[in-house]
């Protein structure tokens, strides 16, 4: 999208949960800084890298579920509002209270030629919305980006 071929982007979602109780040190967020540091912090990166700067962040995070489990003072439930400096919004969330042992993690952008649909880091279907049929290009891949 940074080559200018999607053209104007106007939304950027992504989203990853997991529920997961982690190593001592994950749930201490004086040692790991946290899911967002710790796991979100690719989500953010991919923003940038897929759609530009940010203008503006407003974002709100709590220990809503784990607040009586010792020694966890992370937060399991965070979402982000981003304005982008060429007028993007977006929206990155987060929980470390779906459903057990599984990690989704998940991104769309929608731009004024196509809308880009990421169900992980191996799949993707882009569709073109300048054009009458919405043609659409689905990407797949077996690599392992990630070893949980």
């Amino acid at each position: 999208m940074n080559n200018g071929e999607a053209g104007q982007a106007g939304l950027f979602l992504a989203k990853y949960y997991c529920n997961s109780l982690h190593s001592p040190w994950w749930r201490d967020k004086s040692k790991s800084g946290g899911q967002v540091v710790e796991q979100i912090i690719h989500l953010y990166d991919l923003s940038r890298f897929l759609i530009g700067e940010p203008k503006s962040v407003y974002c709100v995070m709590d220990n809503l579920f784990h607040k009586n489990v010792e020694g966890y003072t992370s937060e399991d439930v965070s979402i982000a509002l981003i304005k982008f400096k060429d007028g993007c919004l977006g929206s990155i969330s987060a929980t470390n209270f779906a459903i057990p042992d599984r990690w989704l993690y998940e991104f769309e952008a929608v731009t004024d030629s196509l809308t880009a649909y990421f169900t992980d880091a191996n799949n993707a279907v882009f569709t073109r919305t300048d054009r009458g049929g919405g043609e659409s290009l689905t990407v797949s891949s077996s690599r392992i980006f990630m070893k949980r």
